[in-house]
């Protein structure tokens, strides 16, 4: 009965017309394809996303008092990660810290050896145990030297699992990407490694995110 398109993409608007039993298709005035819209609403590239998101929303009537996201997990995956905790020795007033090398994108990625030498540096210096979390599509799992405080669980958690874990832990660095977003969800203190995208637009909504910006030629691209 109802599409929207939270992009304003031209593309996604043609594709809502294959299918006939869609009768409203709402997305923003955006890419020339509001013509094809049951209804449309004015882009305001000054928004953050989910601020946009939420406006579109909002104009048929959903509403929502915060813009933070929500994700909602069951007891077994924080069982998951109380027993990766227990087979590593992880206590619970140790200091935790998630390192997220990986980003969709090539050019969002600090390089993981920098990474690598920062999670040194904070074990050297604080006693922490340092997680490393991704996927192989984005990190070389064996790249991970083994530390005794080095956790490497690339390619070990689901979304849920890792919504778990970011109950845990008392800080992420992280490049530019969703994982800041899940994390967010738990109010987790953030460093957060911009490049090319605008941190205004993109960053991820908590209480405590701090923001490295690096500009390259194209920023904001």
């Amino acid at each position: 009965d109802l599409a929207i398109d939270l992009r304003g993409d031209l593309r996604h608007i043609i594709l809502f017309l294959l299918f006939p039993q869609i009768k409203y298709r709402l997305s923003y005035d955006r890419s020339g394809g509001e013509c094809l819209l049951s209804q449309s609403i004015i882009y305001d590239k000054k928004l953050h996303e989910m601020q946009k998101n939420l406006k579109l929303l909002d104009s048929i009537g959903i509403k929502s008092n915060s813009i933070r996201p929500e994700i909602y997990i069951t007891d077994n995956k924080r069982n998951d990660i109380n027993e990766i905790f227990k087979i590593n020795g992880i206590k619970e007033n140790d200091i935790k810290i998630v390192l997220s090398a990986g980003a969709r994108v090539k050019v969002k990625r600090w390089p993981l050896d920098n990474f690598i030498k920062l999670g040194a540096l904070l074990e050297r210096k604080y006693g922490a145990w340092i997680m490393f979390t991704g996927t192989s599509k984005e990190i070389n799992k064996k790249d991970i030297p083994s530390s005794q405080k080095f956790i490497n669980l690339i390619d070990e958690l689901d979304l849920l699992q890792l919504t778990a874990l970011f109950e845990k832990i008392h800080l992420l660095i992280s490049n530019d990407s969703g994982v800041t977003h899940v994390a967010s969800s738990r109010n987790v203190p953030m460093l957060v490694l911009f490049g090319p995208t605008d941190p205004d637009t993109y960053k991820p909504i908590a209480d405590n995110v701090s923001i490295i910006t690096k500009k390259i030629l194209c920023s904001p691209c």
